[in-house]
């Protein structure tokens, strides 16, 4: 596929493709930064335009609890007893 053909819908579909094997939002959110930031080097080397950069950040972020990705458990910080232990070997 070629740089002109990896548009907003397209650019949105393959995230699409990660929400439907079920990963998690923020490393879904990792991923399409990636993809982004090859565009944006693109642009900033005149490979492309730098327009098609700013075309795929507009689509954004997935946002917690606004779409299908699957949300992550918080972490819980160490009990300190255990971190005491953990430091003293």
């Amino acid at each position: 596929m070629l740089a002109n053909e990896f548009g907003p819908v397209r650019y949105h579909s393959f995230r699409q493709t990660f929400i439907n094997a079920k990963l998690a939002r923020t490393t879904i959110n990792k991923y399409m930064f990636h993809v982004r930031a090859m565009f944006k080097h693109a642009g900033k080397m005149e490979s492309i335009p730098f327009e098609w950069y700013w075309r795929l950040k507009e689509v954004g972020n997935l946002i917690e609890g606004r779409s299908q990705a699957k949300e992550t458990d918080d972490v819980l910080p160490v009990d300190k007893p255990l971190s005491r232990r953990r430091s003293s070997n």
